[in-house]
C-alpha cells in the first residue's frame, strides 16, 4: 500500500478487514472504553502520536513497505485508522458486523467532513458526469486536510511539512457521531489558537521563551492554517510573551480539555522535567479547566511515553534530551501505573504457565534474545487486557520485565516441581 497513490483508502480498509480476521485481538481495546468516548478519543490521539504531531506506528495494521513512507503519509494512515476506529467503537461492532461497519465508516466520514470541511471535498461528480463514491471523496477529503495548499501561504517550511492540527479531526468527529451536529463545539480556528496561546504561556512561564520552545512553536504554528490577523497575534505573543491569566478559555468538551493539559504538558516536558513555575502553571490550568489531579498524572505519563519512544526521531525534541534522564522519570512513573494495576497484572500473568516459567528463569539468570521477545510480546499483551494500558505506547521489554519482576509475588514464580 502507498498513500502517495490514489486508492490507499481501498487498500487500508482491506487490511483492517483482514486485520480483524487474523488478529482480532487488537480490536478487542476498543471495548476497553465501552461508552466512554472521550477516554478513547483521549487515548487513541496519545497512543497514535497524532496530538504530538509524529508517528511511525499504526494501531491496527502492520505495513511492510511503510519504512519508504514519508511523516505526513504515516499521519494519514494514523489519522484514518483512528477515525474508523472512533466509528466501530460508536457502533459497539461485533466480530459479525465488523466488515460492515468498517465500509459504513467511510459513508459517516464522508458525512462528517460535508459538514466539517466542506471546501476540501471533491464535487459528487467527475467531469465526464461519473458519480465518485464516498471512498474516494474522502481519501481526497483526507489528502487535503493532511496537506492544505494554505500553508504555503505562511512559511510552512519552518515548522512541518502537514497540517499538524489535523488531530483535531478526532475529537470533532468522535462529538458529531455522538450529538449529531458540531454546531455548539468551538470552531477549529478557536480550538487551534487556544492551543498554540497555551503552547506560549507553557513556554514563557518561567520569564522567557526557549529556543526549544520556539522550535516547538514553529513546528506547530507554521502549518497551523489560521486566519492573517490570528497569525500575526500569535506572532506577537511568541516574540512578546502571554501570561496564564490572559488566556480566556470558553466552554468546551472534555476532550478538548485534556487536549489542552496535553499541549501544555508537551512543552513543559520537552526539557525534562517540571520546574516550580510550569508546575504552578499547570495547576492554575487544571483549576481553570476544572479538571481533576488524575487527569494531569495519566496525561504526564501519556506524554513522558511519548518522549520516551521518540526523544531522537522527533524534531522538535532532537538534541535537548539526555536519555538517562527521561528514562528515569518515565521508568518511576510507570512503574507507580504498574503498581496501581498490580492485582490485574498478576492475574493475568498467572493464567500463563510459560510466562510464570520465563519470569522465574528472568529474576535468577539471564534470558535468551528469544525468551527476551516472547517475554516482551506476552507481557504487552497481558497490558493491553488491562483498560488503563489498553491503547498505550508500551516501552520496550527492558523497561516492563524489571518494573513487572518487583511487583509480582515470589509464590506466583516458583515452579510448581519446587513448591510444597
Amino acid at each position: 500500500m502507498d498513500p502517495a497513490k490514489k486508492n490507499w483508502l481501498n487498500r487500508l480498509v482491506e487490511k483492517l478487514e483482514q486485520g480483524f480476521e487474523h488478529n482480532g485481538n487488537k480490536f478487542l481495546m476498543l471495548y476497553a472504553f465501552k461508552g466512554q468516548p472521550t477516554v478513547f478519543v483521549n487515548n487513541l490521539l496519545h497512543a497514535s502520536g497524532l496530538q504530538f504531531g509524529y508517528t511511525d506506528q499504526h494501531l491496527f495494521c502492520d505495513f511492510k513497505e511503510d519504512k519508504l513512507w514519508s511523516i505526513a503519509d504515516h499521519i494519514k494512515v494514523a489519522l484514518t485508522e483512528c477515525l474508523i476506529s472512533i466509528y466501530l467503537h460508536h457502533k459497539q461492532s461485533t466480530k459479525e458486523t465488523i466488515k460492515q461497519d468498517i465500509n459504513d465508516a467511510i459513508v459517516s466520514l464522508y458525512d462528517f467532513y460535508k459538514i466539517y470541511s466542506p471546501t476540501k471535498l471533491k464535487k459528487n461528480k467527475s467531469f465526464f458526469g461519473v458519480d465518485r463514491s464516498p471512498f474516494e471523496l474522502v481519501e481526497y477529503a483526507i489528502k487535503v486536510r493532511i496537506s492544505d495548499s494554505n500553508m504555503f501561504q505562511n512559511k510552512y517550511w519552518k515548522g512541518s511539512i502537514f497540517n499538524t492540527f489535523v488531530f483535531l479531526d478526532l475529537p470533532y468527529y468522535s462529538n458529531w457521531l455522538n450529538s449529531g451536529s458540531i454546531k455548539d463545539e468551538l470552531k477549529l480556528e478557536d480550538a487551534k489558537t487556544i492551543i498554540l496561546k497555551t503552547i506560549i504561556a507553557a513556554g514563557w512561564c518561567n520569564g522567557e521563551l526557549k529556543n526549544q520552545t520556539k522550535i516547538l512553536l514553529n513546528y506547530f504554528a507554521s502549518s497551523a492554517i489560521l486566519s492573517k490577523d490570528t497569525h500575526k497575534e500569535i506572532n506577537f505573543l511568541v516574540k512578546n510573551g502571554l501570561a496564564k491569566e490572559n488566556i480566556n478559555y470558553p466552554k468546551m468538551t472534555p476532550i478538548f480539555k485534556e487536549i489542552i493539559v496535553k499541549s501544555a504538558l508537551i512543552t513543559i516536558l520537552a526539557d525534562r522535567t517540571i520546574e516550580e513555575k510550569e508546575q504552578e502553571f499547570l495547576d492554575f490550568l487544571l483549576n481553570k479547566l476544572e479538571l481533576t489531579s488524575n487527569t494531569l498524572e495519566e496525561n504526564t505519563i501519556y506524554t513522558q511515553a511519548f518522549l520516551f519512544k521518540y526523544y531522537n526521531k522527533v524534531t522538535y525534541l532532537k538534541n535537548q534530551h539526555s536519555f538517562e534522564i527521561i528514562s528515569k522519570v518515565f521508568t518511576h512513573n510507570f512503574s507507580t501505573m504498574i503498581k496501581k494495576n498490580r492485582s490485574n497484572i498478576i492475574e493475568e500473568v498467572s493464567e500463563s504457565k510459560e510466562l510464570v516459567e520465563l519470569l522465574w528463569k528472568a529474576k535468577n539468570q539471564s534470558l535468551t534474545p528469544e525468551e527476551k521477545e516472547k517475554v516482551k510480546r506476552q507481557l504487552t499483551d497481558i497490558l493491553r487486557t488491562i483498560p488503563s494500558f489498553a491503547i498505550f505506547i508500551i516501552p520496550g521489554g527492558s523497561v516492563i520485565l524489571p518494573i513487572i519482576l518487583k511487583i509480582l509475588p515470589d509464590e506466583l514464580l516458583i515452579p510448581s516441581s519446587f513448591r510444597n
